[in-house]
């Protein structure tokens, strides 16, 4: 009966009740839209960093990471690569080599950074193709060719089809030195970098059948830890170390965690926000029916029916509210999440260009609004529930 009485009033006063209605649904709007941008800019940063270089899973020897050195290697013999590409959790993987180095060009040097990978498996895995300003990608993975970054080209005044001297330290304790020819020039972050076909790499520095590392690229980048753990149970080696990029880039993986801590504020003031206006609109649509509660009480109307009347009212406009708010969330992520926001001047950190920010659909940006939206018109209407229920039914019919 309290149910039908509800309803009855919902439709009977549609002006009241759309008011009460649409502050509802813009806050709920207002809230997924906004918690889509927020985790979808997140994750588009972290798909970006995660596709430039870094990988969601890496593969090096026994506390590489803690001290990186030329001589903990993993050995091709260990079938490592036939175990990653008939792994049906894993879409690509790449493998590399690291080394420190000086490069010499017409009497001038500078300090740099080796890289050494199979060209057509780095295509695959990462942006690094997209990174070229001038020349072409590496052809073969035994050729002495090298790419370098702009910053190696613009010191030692170096450009495409120069010859470039390498020097290093072999994994035999010996100086390995040869000459690249340089096929093209990047965009890249860092002072000095240069990436070489893997099999000239091995043979320049003497680790024929050695690499550093695996970069692995599982299919979303939420599923790092689980696909590291896995890969760790399947090699089942206490010398190899499998680890998510949470933790081969711990530095920026807590930066982006704080960063987001500090966006749970914001997300705070909104959600204060849509309380307050649902507030409002509650207490606005329970002081015009003073009159009608009095009359309601005359007639004999228990308090406690009253109070129930109206917490029901504000229950059953929360619900259709969440239903609207929830149609118009949906569609604005969805436009977001295709169209975006386009930044007048994109962002260029270490080849990781970043354009546009993207919403996204998820469960936080509907579960969190339709949670908020809910126990926030339930107890906003706790109070003007019982100020209806002890309202004087001759002072009531009296008010305007």
């Amino acid at each position: 009966m309290i149910l039908k009485m509800a309803y009855r009033n919902i439709i009977r006063n549609r002006r009241r009740s759309i008011l009460t209605g649409m502050a509802m649904a813009t806050g709920f709007a207002m809230m997924s839209i906004s918690f889509g941008f927020s985790d979808g800019s997140y994750q588009g940063v972290i798909e970006a960093f995660t596709k430039s270089r870094v990988g969601h899973v890496q593969i090096h020897n026994q506390d590489y990471l803690e001290n990186p050195s030329i001589y903990k290697t993993i050995s091709e013999q260990l079938n490592i690569s036939s175990l990653l590409a008939t792994n049906p959790m894993i879409r690509t993987y790449a493998p590399r080599i690291h080394s420190g180095g000086l490069s010499f060009f017409n009497n001038k040097s500078m300090g740099i950074r080796l890289i050494g990978i199979d060209p057509q498996l780095e295509d695959k895995a990462t942006t690094i193709g997209g990174r070229i300003i001038r020349g072409n990608y590496l052809k073969r993975s035994d050729l002495f060719q090298v790419m370098i970054s702009k910053a190696v080209a613009d010191l030692l005044k170096i450009g495409l089809g120069d010859k470039l001297v390498l020097i290093s330290q072999g994994v035999d304790g010996s100086i390995a030195n040869d000459l690249f020819t340089v096929t093209a020039i990047m965009e890249e972050q860092g002072s000095g970098m240069a990436y070489i076909p893997i099999k000239a790499m091995q043979e320049f520095l003497g680790m024929q059948g050695r690499v550093h590392e695996y970069v692995i690229y599982g299919h979303q980048s939420s599923d790092a830890r689980k696909l590291a753990t896995d890969l760790q149970q399947r090699i089942n080696l206490k010398t190899i170390d499998v680890q998510p990029w949470q933790v081969v880039e711990r530095d920026f993986y807590t930066a982006m965690r704080a960063d987001e801590k500090g966006n749970y504020v914001l997300q705070l003031i909104i959600v204060v926000i849509v309380a307050v206006g649902i507030l409002n609109a509650v207490l606005m649509g329970v002081l015009e029916r003073t009159r009608e509660f009095g009359v309601i009480k005359a007639i004999g109307t228990p308090p406690r029916t009253i109070f129930w009347l109206i917490m029901l009212e504000m229950i059953l406009l929360a619900m259709i509210s969440i239903l609207v708010g929830g149609a118009i969330g949906v569609a604005g992520n969805y436009y977001f999440m295709i169209y975006g926001i386009e930044y007048s001047t994109p962002i260029n950190f270490g080849g990781m260009v970043i354009s546009r920010i993207n919403g996204t659909i998820n469960l936080n940006s509907l579960l969190t609004p339709t949670i908020v939206t809910f126990v926030t018109a339930v107890l906003v209407s706790i109070w003007p529930g019982i100020r209806a229920a002890k309202v004087i039914p001759v002072q009531a019919m009296r008010s305007i």
